[in-house]
């Protein structure tokens, strides 16, 4: 395939269905969805803010994506959030899309989420862990420090 072809099948396959309303909130989120200013008690502070989840946190990069890379996630973000974080690395050749449950040839790294989501012991039983469906495979909350 070329990179026109992935391009057209990968990001005009993806997009050109889609509500332009949600993809301008979307891009609105990654514009100013820093989690360390997200509440002025935290004041910038990284660390801060992610001691202060509550909830577990999956910690799942690709080995191979290239937005966040698998060991800083394991070194910096995950490792902060101390015993509420869960990293799993999905080992995979699919970069920033592994596992992503609407895209055909990623069953099975969808199925290895929802594997370790259910058998973590992180929720009350496993029929409480999350689905992973098209409709929600966006539900993930990714952070990541700013380069400076």
């Amino acid at each position: 395939d070329s990179l026109e072809d992935f391009s057209v099948r990968s990001y005009e396959g993806g997009f050109i269905h889609a509500d332009v309303n949600n993809l301008m909130a979307q891009l609105d989120t990654w514009l100013h969805g820093d989690l360390a200013n997200a509440d002025p008690k935290f004041n910038g502070d990284l660390n801060q803010a992610l001691k202060a989840i509550e909830a577990p946190v999956f910690c799942m990069p690709c080995t191979t994506d290239r937005y966040f890379l698998a060991s800083s996630v394991e070194q910096q973000e995950c490792q902060m959030l101390g015993n509420k974080g869960f990293y799993e690395p999905i080992v995979s050749i699919n970069g920033h899309r592994a596992g992503d449950p609407s895209r055909k040839g990623l069953e099975a790294e969808a199925a290895f989420i929802k594997e370790k989501c259910r058998s973590s012991g992180r929720f009350r039983s496993p029929d409480s862990a999350p689905e992973l469906d098209s409709a929600r495979s966006r539900d993930v909350i990714h952070v990541s420090p700013v380069d400076t």
